[in-house]
C-alpha cells in the first residue's frame, strides 16, 4: 500500500519539470520531416428560411527539410506530396485528388502543384513567414489544359493554395510558443488567423498542461472575431462576399521538448454568424446568409 501511494506521488510530481520550462523550436540543418493534415468541416447555411448542409473533407501531406538556421530564424523548404479536397454542398459535389486517375484533368491539375518547393521561416516561438506557395499555380498555367478546367480547380481551393492561407494553416500545425520560459500556472497569448481568406483572427490563450523531461503537451483556448465587416472575400464559386463571424477554438498538442517539434496537434474550431453574398453573376441583389461552421483538424509531423 505504502508502495503504490509513493509510485503514485512520483508520477504526479512528474507531469511537470521542476524549473520553469522553455520551449522553443531548435531544429538542425539538414533534419527531414513530414506533416500530414486531415480536416472535416461541416457548414450549415441558412438559404430562403431553409438550412442547407456541406461537408468537405482536405487532407495532404507535405515534406520539410532545414535549409538553413541562425540565433533567431529557421528556414525551411517544404513540399507537398499529396493533396485531396472533397468539397459537398447542396448545389454539387467535387472531388480533386492529386492522386486520382490521370484521365481526369482536375488529377493533372493537382498533381503539377506537387514536389514543387515553398518555404516556411519559423521564429523560435512559431511560424514567421510562408512565401514561394502562388507560384505553385505557374505549375498549372504551363499545362496543356483547358482554361476553363484549370479556372474551376482554382475556384474550388484557390483560397487555400496561397502564401496567406498556409501560413495560417502552418501556424495552427506548429504550435506558438512563449517566448521565456514559463511556469506550470502561468499562461501566453498569441494572434492566430484561420486557414482561408477572411479577415478573422484569433486571440489565442495558452499553457503546458503536463510535461515530462522529454516531452510537454500544450493546449490552447481561442476567440474569434471579424476585423473588417468591409472586406470583400472570394469564395468557391466565383462569389464574392463580406462576412461576419465569431467563434471560439480549442487546440491539443504534444511536442518534443528539446527540438520544440510538434507530434500531434488537434485543432477543433467553430465559427458562426452572417456572410454576405454580393450583387453579381447570377445574383441580382445581396443576399443575406446565417451560417455555422464546424472544423475538426488533426496535424501529425514524422521525422523521415
Amino acid at each position: 500500500m505504502i508502495r503504490s501511494v509513493l509510485l503514485l506521488a512520483l508520477t504526479f510530481c512528474g507531469t511537470f519539470p521542476a524549473k520553469d520550462l522553455l520551449l522553443q523550436y531548435n531544429l538542425r540543418k539538414g533534419e527531414v520531416f513530414e506533416v500530414k493534415q486531415h480536416t472535416e468541416q461541416k457548414i450549415v447555411q441558412t438559404i430562403m428560411g431553409m438550412d442547407q448542409t456541406g461537408n468537405n473533407t482536405h487532407e495532404g501531406t507535405m515534406v520539410m527539410s532545414v535549409l538553413s538556421v541562425n540565433e533567431k530564424t529557421t528556414r525551411l523548404e517544404a513540399r507537398m506530396t499529396h493533396l485531396k479536397s472533397h468539397l459537398k454542398n447542396f448545389m454539387n459535389e467535387v472531388t480533386l485528388d492529386s492522386d486520382g486517375s490521370e484521365e481526369e484533368e482536375s488529377t493533372r491539375i493537382m498533381k503539377a502543384m506537387m514536389n514543387k518547393p515553398f518555404y516556411v521561416t519559423l521564429s523560435a516561438t512559431g511560424v514567421e513567414k510562408v512565401e514561394g506557395v502562388d507560384k505553385l499555380w505557374d505549375s498549372v498555367e504551363k499545362l496543356d489544359l483547358p482554361d476553363e478546367d484549370k479556372r474551376k480547380v482554382k475556384a474550388a481551393i484557390g483560397q487555400m493554395i496561397n502564401d496567406a492561407s498556409l501560413k495560417n494553416g502552418l501556424s495552427q500545425a506548429f504550435l506558438t510558443y512563449a517566448d521565456k520560459a514559463v511556469a506550470p500556472s502561468e499562461t501566453w497569448v498569441s494572434q492566430s488567423e484561420i486557414p482561408a481568406d477572411f479577415p478573422v483572427v484569433a486571440e489565442n490563450k495558452w499553457f503546458v498542461e503536463s510535461a515530462t523531461s522529454s516531452q510537454a503537451v500544450i493546449k490552447g483556448e481561442g476567440v474569434f472575431k471579424t476585423t473588417d465587416k468591409t472586406k470583400v472575400v472570394k469564395l468557391p464559386g466565383d462569389l464574392k462576399a463580406t462576412v461576419d463571424l465569431a467563434g471560439t477554438q480549442k487546440v491539443n498538442g504534444t511536442a518534443t521538448i528539446k527540438t520544440g517539434l510538434p507530434g500531434k496537434v488537434t485543432v477543433d474550431a467553430n465559427l458562426s454568424g452572417i456572410i454576405v453574398l454580393l450583387a453579381g453573376g447570377l445574383l441580382p441583389m445581396d443576399v443575406e446568409v446565417p451560417i455555422s461552421i464546424d472544423t475538426h483538424t488533426v496535424y501529425t509531423f514524422a521525422r523521415k
